[in-house]
């Protein structure tokens, strides 16, 4: 492992002793606060899995391979063999993922009930 840097190449990289790129993603989350909710009660499920944490320390994401095997071939090929910058959904040839058509930002139900 090494730190990457844009060099005089232009483009963000590791050392010719490190040629191997490890493909990198953000993850965000957003939360509603509505009037009268109380935020000392929100948890994340894994939290009780760091007792003495902050609630909400254990955000986390896992990987769930549920892509078309069409696109994900395209997502390879050209975002990680080609290692083009493939943000926002471009597929690296000309074609990008479509939105789903029923996406909301806002959660509907906001609040689920705590499990037993």
């Amino acid at each position: 492992m090494s730190y990457p840097s844009y060099g005089t190449w232009g483009y963000l990289k590791c050392d010719s002793a490190h040629p191997y790129v490890i493909p990198t993603f953000k993850l965000g989350a957003w939360y509603t606060i509505a009037s009268g909710d109380d935020t000392s009660l929100w948890k994340l499920s894994s939290d009780a899995m760091a007792p003495g944490q902050p609630a909400g320390y254990t955000l986390h994401a896992d990987w769930f391979g549920a892509w078309d095997n069409t696109v994900m071939a395209m997502w390879t090929d050209n975002c990680i063999n080609k290692m083009l910058n493939c943000s926002a959904g471009v597929l690296g040839n000309g074609q990008q993922i479509k939105m789903y058509s029923g996406f909301t930002w806002n959660a509907n139900p906001r609040l689920v009930p705590i499990p037993s």
